[in-house]
């Protein structure tokens, strides 16, 4: 991106862990949430995309 900004984009991602600001940690949508806002079209059988992640990272590291 052009006007891509790590500084900025270092603090918000920050932000959103808890680690600045309000000390607040934010939560990712549920799958469900994100299909009625458009944000996601498949159907992979779990509730929110962590476990989705979750699920592909422990799968490679049995395979390994």
């Amino acid at each position: 991106m052009p006007d891509f900004n790590e500084k900025r984009t270092r603090y918000q991602v920050e932000h959103l862990a808890g680690m600045r600001g309000s000390g607040r940690k934010y939560l990712t949508y549920s799958c469900e949430k994100m299909k009625t806002l458009g944000i996601c079209r498949y159907e992979c059988g779990v509730k929110t995309p962590l476990q989705e992640y979750r699920r592909r990272i422990k799968r490679e590291d049995t395979s390994s």
